[in-house]
């Protein structure tokens, strides 16, 4: 079903009567046979009282209004180490001498947790991947060896725990030496690192999942989406009348932006023509106390503002990396399953962590999948593409939640310029002006002249600082009396001088 036919403007006529010209939407009409499924299809319509044409008509005419006196206004808007005998250089020692030392426990502990994946000695995938970065590469190993093997003489294949055992290494050194030893150490660790931050990451990422899940499906379920795409097409059939791009049964989501660029020609109640959508969308939910009511619509909007901040393209390679990690440990751990010594567990932890892993990845699959289908349901629902990606769903989405964030702004500021109209109309209040107009017309507390109250005020606080004040309040009661009398006899003669400091302190 295509939308409704906007009624002839003010002024047109009838039949071949000209049409009133108003300032053209640009906006890509989509054709009548991607209408279904999409927001489009089933449109509410907007009544005459809600939607004034007239109004809009006035407001956003072609013909700019010539200001009194003749002159147009052209000015466009503004847009506006350890000696000479160590094998590794210096500064590769303090790296490793660093690293190590935060562990807080012997050399020789620091290898056998690495050996037994103690998880009480790194709390962190942090530390297991510092500790990597520790491991000799293929040119420092060989040249740890070779010094190994000079100082020992070929006399044991053992490496002591301490330098002093006369191997010719240093602490550090006899550290990454003994590590190195250790079959396939750097995987080792990659994995050790992985089941560390494995259930941190995953909980991560299925929060990031279910967020952009749930933006899909309530702007899916949100009723007030609809009545403003209806708002936006109403306009804008109005505003292209006479045109080629009238007639427009559903438009592309990028035209949302373009609505607080286009200003009214003339004076009205709309800043802008996001303003005026604002207004007519603010009856309409006035006339539909149902969809007021509906809670959905801030659900959507709080859901919408939750994953504005998140990439579906980084969510999905979080997830792949993830995927990848655990394909290493069960790669991995089959190649050690006879321990390299007697505190090796590797094959064992890694193969019952493999397990419990894999069926938390399934799960967190099965979210990805359904986050995947919900964000090509709402980029077919919001573009009329059916072959929708994700991506495209997640562009719709941000482009909604702009637009529904750009709305609810432009009703607030309809709502301001409304009420400070309604206080600048001639005879509002009770007639005494704004509050600052009657700060500037008289002092409230004293019932002086705003410009001499002030000069009171200095004259009181001076008086009393100078410590006549006894003496002050004792004159002032003569003078405050010759004052009143001196008023009422004069009374015809003009106004009174304003009674000095003594007399205000007598009245106290």
């Amino acid at each position: 079903p295509r939308a409704p036919q906007p009624p002839p403007l003010p002024g047109g006529g009838g039949g071949g009567g000209s049409v009133a010209a108003l300032k053209p939407l640009h906006w890509t009409k989509l054709p009548p046979a991607k209408l279904k499924g999409t927001v489009f299809e089933k449109l509410p319509t907007l009544s005459s009282a809600d939607f004034d044409e007239t109004s809009l008509a006035k407001q956003f005419s072609a013909t700019v209004a010539k200001p009194m006196g003749g002159k147009s206004s052209a000015t466009p808007s503004a847009n506006t180490g350890q000696g000479n005998s160590s094998v590794l250089d210096m500064k590769r020692l303090n790296q490793i001498g660093i690293t190590v030392r935060k562990f807080r426990r012997p050399y020789g502990e620091i290898y056998e947790a690495a050996l037994s994946l103690d998880d009480n000695l790194f709390f962190a995938a942090e530390d297991v991947l510092r500790l990597r970065d520790c491991l000799p590469t293929d040119d420092e190993l060989s040249r740890l060896e070779e010094r190994a093997a000079d100082t020992a003489a070929g006399s044991s294949s053992e490496l002591p725990t301490s330098p002093a055992a006369g191997r010719g290494l240093c602490e550090e050194e006899n550290l990454v030496l003994r590590l190195a030893r250790v079959p396939r150490m750097p995987e080792r660790l990659d994995c050790f690192a992985t089941r560390l931050n494995f259930d941190s990451r995953a909980d991560d990422v299925r929060a990031q999942v279910r967020t952009l899940t749930d933006a899909a499906e309530l702007v899916l379920q949100d009723a007030v989406i609809p009545l403003a795409m209806a708002t936006v097409l109403r306009a804008g059939n109005s505003m292209n009348a006479g045109t080629y791009r009238a007639g427009a049964v559903a438009f592309r989501l990028d035209v949302l932006s373009k609505l607080s660029a286009i200003k009214p020609s003339n004076e009205g109640a709309a800043l802008t023509l996001l303003h005026f959508v604002a207004e007519v969308l603010r009856k309409a939910l006035v006339s539909h106390p149902d969809l007021s009511r509906d809670a959905r619509h801030e659900k959507a909007l709080d859901a919408l503002s939750s994953a504005s901040g998140l990439g579906v393209a980084e969510v999905v390679a979080e997830v792949e990396s993830l995927r990848r990690s655990l394909d290493a440990i069960g790669d991995e751990y089959p190649r050690h399953r006879k321990p390299f010594g007697g505190k090796d567990c590797f094959s064992l932890r890694m193969r019952e962590f493999h397990e419990l892993a894999k069926r938390r990845m399934g799960e967190l699959s099965a979210q990805l999948g359904a986050m995947q289908a919900a964000l090509k349901k709402v980029g077919a629902h919001l573009t009329g593409e059916p072959g929708a990606t994700e991506g495209e769903g997640e562009a719709a989405l941000a482009q909604i939640h702009a637009f529904l964030v750009s709305l609810r702004k432009a009703t607030n500021d309809n709502e301001r310029q409304s009420k400070l109209a309604n206080r600048n109309k001639p005879g509002a209040g009770n007639g005494a002006g704004t509050p600052r107009q009657a700060g500037k017309a008289a002092n409230v507390s004293t019932g002086l002249p705003g410009a001499h109250g002030a000069g009171v005020a200095r004259e009181i606080w001076s008086t009393i600082q100078r410590g006549d004040f006894e003496q002050l309040k004792r004159t002032g009661s003569g003078a405050a009396a010759a004052a009143a009398a001196s008023g009422e006899g004069g009374a015809a003669k003009g106004p009174s001088k304003p009674p000095t400091a003594a007399q205000l302190l007598a009245e106290l």
